[in-house]
């Protein structure tokens, strides 16, 4: 499934908030990256490299084009994918929405934390349970303040 132009404004609406949240970042697109467990190369679609407070953080950031919602092996595996390549944080967009496990996953992985956000019709949109303060909305600095929010 290929993203709607809409769908595509959302996510880079979001991405901008995301960056500005940054006192200072480097941003590395569609690159692989060292794992640091498995030894192997891993390919993130977006690699931020920051500060928060003057605090480092890196965020590793993707985005699932696909008809169904995302399951909880799909964050299951994004997780992983995090710990592998050392990020703090993750991002995880959706076309389609989660599944109920996988955004209570998601909302209750803190090392490193996830935040999940869907980028589809709100109307298909399901009610995605409480990640941080704020409910459903995306407070970027308050998911990216370190160490990790719970």
């Amino acid at each position: 499934m290929s993203p709607t132009d809409l769908q595509l404004k959302r996510y880079e609406r979001s991405l901008t908030r995301l960056l500005a949240a940054f006192d200072h970042a480097r941003v590395i697109y569609n690159r692989r990256h060292d794992g640091r467990l498995s030894g192997a190369r891993r390919h993130v679609q977006v690699m931020i490299y920051g500060a928060v407070a003057g605090l480092p953080v890196t965020v590793a950031v993707e985005c699932r084009q696909q008809h169904r919602p995302v399951g909880i092996s799909c964050v299951d595996y994004f997780v992983a994918k995090l710990e592998d390549v050392g990020a703090d944080r993750g991002v995880l967009y959706s076309c389609a929405g989660f599944t109920g496990p996988a955004a209570s996953r998601a909302a209750h992985t803190h090392d490193p934390a996830v935040l999940a956000i869907s980028i589809g019709e709100p109307a298909a949109r399901p009610r995605i349970p409480r990640q941080r303060r704020g409910g459903t909305s995306a407070d970027y600095a308050h998911f990216l303040r370190y160490p990790a929010a719970g």
